[in-house]
């Protein structure tokens, strides 16, 4: 997930490393950043480190300079990179502002990040994204568990969000009906592998969100799902309805 302000630009995780040395992080992010024209990452987020969340991240810090880590990764872990004592620890609570959007981590707690002893989805770091009016909640691979300690200890307003990215890749272990309830998204993307070994999403969560009314984008049928935001407003689009071509599908999104 790639947030922007308007002079700041964070990444949060950086999709899977390939057995053929090869990584996401190399071969999409990096060319989706210099062409969108970000030569620099203000911060990096790993949310935990499972491969297909920060496999790419050592080849995208390869090639694009990069200001502030964050993970809830242990420290020296090797898919961190070279640099890994460089990482600090994301824990809940943590707070920071830029052009007005504010930002938010709201798991972890403090004495759970980098815990070996925790397993790694339930480390996940996740971030809430706010303007004055618009807000998104990325997720990471929280399961049900974290989403009912994050559903009582918080607010209604801490949690709520117009975007979510959808826990664990609709997992069965995720997007419980408390957490869909309190977040109240109008819109949810599945991030997804195309024919992933897992066949993510599960069809009862992904009816789950269609009977709550919330519109489903699937990264593995829409490409990448861009929100942007203006004053009281929203557009979503998703890049193969957006950029179409004679030789590849363009499924409905959203649905």
């Amino acid at each position: 997930m790639m947030v922007r302000t308007r002079s700041h630009a964070l990444l949060y995780d950086a999709g899977p490393a390939y057995a053929s040395g090869a990584s996401a992080g190399g071969q999409v992010i990096v060319p989706y950043l210099r062409g969108a024209g970000v030569r620099y990452l203000d911060r990096v987020m790993v949310s935990h480190e499972d491969i297909d969340h920060a496999g790419g991240m050592p080849d995208v810090l390869a090639m694009v300079q990069a200001g502030e880590r964050s993970t809830a990764a242990p420290p020296y872990h090797p898919l961190l990179g070279k640099a890994a004592g460089e990482w600090q620890p994301c824990a809940d609570g943590q707070e920071w502002e830029w052009d007005g959007v504010r930002f938010a981590l709201l798991h972890p707690a403090a004495e759970q990040s980098q815990d070996e002893t925790i397993a790694s989805n339930a480390r996940s770091c996740v971030l809430r994204v706010a303007t004055g009016s618009r807000s998104l909640l990325l997720t990471g691979d929280i399961g049900r568990a974290e989403e009912r300690e994050l559903v009582d200890r918080l607010s209604p307003e801490a949690v709520r969000a117009d975007f979510l990215l959808v826990p664990h890749h609709g997992s069965g272990t995720s997007s419980s009906a408390a957490l869909l309830a309190a977040v109240r998204p109008d819109a949810a993307v599945f991030q997804l592998g195309h024919g992933n070994r897992y066949r993510h999403p599960r069809a009862d969560v992904w009816e789950s969100y269609g009977r709550a009314g919330i519109l489903r984008y699937r990264t593995d049928e829409t490409g990448a799902v861009t929100m942007a935001t203006r004053g009281d407003g929203y557009t979503l689009s998703a890049f193969r309805q957006a950029e179409p071509r004679y030789w590849r599908d363009r499924p409905p999104a959203p649905r």
